[in-house]
Order: C-alpha cells, then structure tokens, then sequence
C-alpha cells in the first residue's frame, strides 16, 4: 500500500465518519456550516474535530470563527477504528502540513456533496470546510470549498 493509498482510504473513511459523528453529538441550532477543525504540525489530532455554530444563518458561521460561541464534538474512536488507525500511521509518516490540510479540503468537498438534509436539519446554504486552529489557512480553505463571493462575505465579516 502506498502513501497515496493511505490518504485516500484517510479521506473516504473521514467522509464515512462525519455523519454519524454528528448524529451522535447534533448541533443545538440548525446550523449554517461545520467545519473540520485541525492543528498544522499535529496530525496525530485528527481525525478533526468538529465544529458547529450555536447561533443560525450567516452570524453564527461569523461568530463561531470569531470563537464566541460554537458546539464542538469529537469523532470517538471505537466508531471509527479505521480512521483513527489510518490518521496514526500519517502521523508517522510526518505528513507535511500542507499535505493534511488538502486531505481535510478534499474531505470538505466531499462532504459538501451529501444530503445533510437526510441527516440534519441544516440551513439552506450548509458549508462544510476546514480550518486550522489558528486560521492561518481559513482563506484558502474557504476557496477551495465554496465561490469566492461566498469566502470573501465570510473573510470580511471576520476583518
């Protein structure tokens, strides 16, 4: 198995994991995004944890970026052995930074993707990214999940 077979069963068992990681831990609002949160230089983190915002529609994405106020919940191992066990041996590897960070942006795509509807009630507009714990990164990950009206709204709201 090579490196780049790794990664891939990393990201389909994340977007296999996202779900039911929500469902067992659901946001008190109806939310407007979720967002895979990570920590570059640590990999050994992920699988990310998980965002929601505590307010609905557009603020509530503003303020949990902001970190006023937002639900985070945890992936548990025991219900995805797999992913965790994938993560470890990226961890090992010594995944570059930029490397994660375009799994977790795939990942996002992805589950930008699925019906959340079936899952959760979810705003009309759901966006799904990642962003590191600092948001260093949060402008490009926006980018690369969502159009650039809708990442500059969001960007300029935070300014």
């Amino acid at each position: 198995m090579t490196i780049e077979d790794v990664e891939r069963d990393f990201v389909d068992r994340l977007v296999e994991a996202v779900p039911g990681a929500v469902a067992a831990d659901p946001p008190p609002v109806v939310p407007a995004c979720l967002v895979l949160l990570y920590s570059p230089g640590q990999f050994a983190v992920l699988p990310s944890a998980l965002a929601f915002p505590m307010s609905e529609g557009f603020e509530g994405i503003v303020r949990l970026l902001a970190d006023v106020d937002f639900h985070e919940s945890q992936m548990m191992e025991d219900s995805a052995p797999e992913l965790f066990e994938l993560a470890c041996y990226l961890d090992q590897t010594r995944l570059p930074d930029e490397r994660a960070q375009a799994l977790l942006n795939e990942a996002s795509r992805r589950l930008n993707g699925l019906d959340w509807r079936s899952r959760l009630a979810v705003a009309d507009d759901f966006l799904v990214f990642a962003t590191d714990m600092e948001q260093c990164h949060l402008e490009e990950n926006l980018r690369v999940v969502t159009t650039d009206e809708r990442a500059t709204r969001i960007l300029d709201a935070l300014r």
